[in-house]
C-alpha cells in the first residue's frame, strides 16, 4: 500500500510541475475562496445548460456580480483580435449612422456599406429613415443563433458577410480612427492593458499595381498612439494579414509588402498571419514554403519580422496548417484546436513555449468546439503549454471587450484563480511587448487582489 500512494503522490506532483501555477499568496488564496463562492451564487442563476446556449444570456449575464469582477480584473494582452470584429453591431452604426458621406448599395439582397457614393447607392442617413432598414443592418452586422447552427463552413458564411458589408467604410480613415477609438475604449473598460490585433491592410480588390499601404499604416500606427498617449496604461499593435483563400500570387505578393511594412513600422508591425477558413486551405499550392522563403530572405537582411499563424481551427480534419506553423516557426498559434490529435507538435509547443491564442466563445459560436467543457485548450493548460484568451471577432458576436470569454471558462472549465493568472501570465510572456505590459499589470493585479479578498459576500 505503501508503494502505491508514494507512486500516487508521484504522479500528482508531477502534474503540478507540468502545470507550473506559482504559489499563491495568502491574499490570492482568500481571493481565491471570495471567487469561488461568488461562482456558487452565479450557478444558482445559470445552469450549465444556459452557459452552452450562449445567445439565451449574452447580455443579462452582464449585471451579475461574477461577470462584474471579471471585467475588474486585469487581463493582460488580449493577443487574437481582429480589427473588423472588435466592435458589435449597435456600436458600429452609432459610428456610420450620423455621417453624411457614408452610402449603402444592396447587393444580392444583402446591404453592403460604403464610405463613398457608388452606382445606385443612397446615403446611409436616407437609407436608415426606415426603422426596419436599421434592423437589417443590425442583423447583417451581426451573427445570431440561427446563422451559427450546422457545420463550421455553414457558419463562416454568414460570418464572413459581416467582414464584407463594411470593409470598404472601415477602410476610410475618417471612420478607421472613431472605430479604433471606441474599440479601444471597450478594451480599456475591461481591463486590457494591450491589444495585438490582426488587421488586413489591402483592399479585397487588390490589384498587381496597387501600391504599398505604408501611409495608411502609418495612419493607423498614429491613431492607436494617440489613445496610448490618453491611456499610458494601455498598448497595442497590428499584425497585418494576408488571407488564406486568396489566390497565391496574390498571397506571395502582399506576404511581401507586409514584410516592408514590418522594416518600416518595426514596433507597430508586430508580425505577419495568414488567417482564413481552414476547412478550404490549398494544401497543394505550397504557399508556405514561399512564405519561408520569404522570412528567410528578410532574415539575411535583418527584418525579423515575427511569425503568428491561424492554425487548427478545424473540425474535420488534423490539419495541414499545424505542420506549416511548426515548420516555418511561428511564435504563436491562433486557436490550435486540431493540436489535440498532434502529440509530437503538443511536445515542441511545451518545450519551445510556444503560445496557443484561444478563443472559446468563437469556437463554440462557430461550431469547432460546441461544448466550452472539453476544449483541447484546457487540456494544453494543464500539460504546461502556454494557453492564452482572446475573444477573436466579440462584435460578431455581439459584445465587446473579453470578459464574457473569461467568465465562460471560468464557470465550464473547473478552473481556479491561479489557473485564471497563468492564463493572464501567459498573455503577457507571450505579446510583443512583455516587459512594459507585466510592469503596469502587476500593480493592477494585486489592487485586484486586495480587492477581491475584502469582498463582502
Amino acid at each position: 500500500m505503501g508503494e502505491f500512494f508514494q507512486q500516487r503522490q508521484e504522479l500528482i506532483a508531477q502534474d503540478i510541475k507540468d502545470l507550473a501555477l506559482m504559489k499563491p499568496t495568502e491574499l490570492e488564496i482568500l481571493a481565491n475562496l471570495k471567487l469561488s463562492q461568488i461562482k456558487e451564487q452565479f450557478s444558482t442563476q445559470y445552469s450549465i445548460d444556459d452557459m452552452l446556449d450562449f445567445w439565451s444570456i449574452r447580455d443579462s449575464v452582464i449585471n451579475t456580480r461574477l461577470f462584474q469582477i471579471f471585467k475588474k480584473m486585469p487581463k493582460g494582452a488580449v493577443l487574437h483580435m481582429h480589427y473588423g470584429g472588435m466592435l458589435p453591431a449597435v456600436d458600429v452604426l452609432s459610428i456610420l449612422k450620423n455621417d453624411p458621406e457614408i452610402y449603402i448599395k444592396t447587393i444580392d439582397n444583402c446591404p453592403y456599406i460604403f464610405s463613398s457614393c457608388q452606382t445606385d447607392s443612397i446615403s446611409l442617413t436616407q437609407y436608415l429613415e426606415n426603422p426596419e432598414n436599421e434592423k437589417t443592418l443590425l442583423n447583417v452586422l451581426e451573427t445570431n443563433r440561427e446563422k451559427s447552427v450546422g457545420l463550421p463552413s455553414e457558419c463562416w458564411s454568414s460570418f464572413m458577410q459581416i467582414f464584407t458589408s463594411t470593409l470598404s467604410a472601415f477602410s476610410d480613415n475618417r471612420i478607421l480612427e472613431k472605430y479604433i477609438e471606441l474599440a479601444f475604449t471597450r478594451f480599456y473598460e475591461d481591463n486590457v492593458q494591450r491589444v495585438e490585433f490582426r488587421h488586413m491592410p489591402f483592399s479585397i480588390q487588390a490589384t498587381e499595381t496597387d501600391g504599398l499601404p505604408s501611409e495608411n499604416i502609418a495612419f493607423l500606427k498614429n491613431v492607436c498612439e494617440r489613445f496610448t498617449s490618453n491611456h499610458p496604461d494601455f498598448t497595442s499593435g497590428a499584425i497585418l494579414c494576408t488571407i488564406k483563400l486568396f489566390s497565391k500570387e496574390r498571397i506571395i505578393k502582399e506576404t511581401e509588402e507586409i514584410y516592408m511594412l514590418h522594416l518600416l513600422f518595426p514596433k507597430f508591425v508586430l508580425g505577419f498571419d495568414i488567417p482564413g477558413e481552414e476547412e478550404k486551405y490549398r494544401e497543394d499550392e505550397d504557399i508556405f514554403g514561399d512564405i519561408h522563403r520569404i522570412s528567410e530572405n528578410a532574415k539575411k537582411s535583418g527584418n525579423h519580422c515575427p511569425i503568428f499563424l491561424h492554425a487548427g481551427e478545424v473540425v474535420n480534419k488534423p490539419g495541414p496548417t499545424v505542420y506549416d506553423a511548426f515548420a516555418i516557426g511561428s511564435k504563436r498559434i491562433g486557436h490550435g484546436i486540431s493540436l489535440i490529435k498532434h502529440p509530437q507538435l503538443l511536445r515542441i509547443a511545451k518545450k519551445e513555449k510556444i503560445t496557443i491564442e484561444s478563443c472559446p466563445i468563437s469556437n463554440m459560436i462557430l461550431g469547432y468546439v460546441r461544448d466550452p467543457r472539453v476544449h483541447p485548450a484546457l487540456a494544453y493548460l494543464f500539460q504546461g503549454i502556454p494557453v492564452t484568451i482572446s475573444s477573436d471577432d466579440p462584435g460578431c458576436f455581439g459584445y465587446s471587450g473579453v470578459t464574457h470569454d473569461w467568465v465562460w471558462i471560468y464557470m465550464l472549465w473547473g478552473i481556479n484563480l491561479m489557473h485564471v493568472k497563468k492564463m493572464i501570465e501567459n498573455s503577457i510572456d507571450g505579446c510583443t511587448e512583455p516587459e512594459e505590459v507585466r510592469r503596469v499589470w502587476e500593480g493592477k493585479w494585486q489592487e485586484f487582489i486586495e480587492y477581491l479578498a475584502n469582498l463582502e459576500i
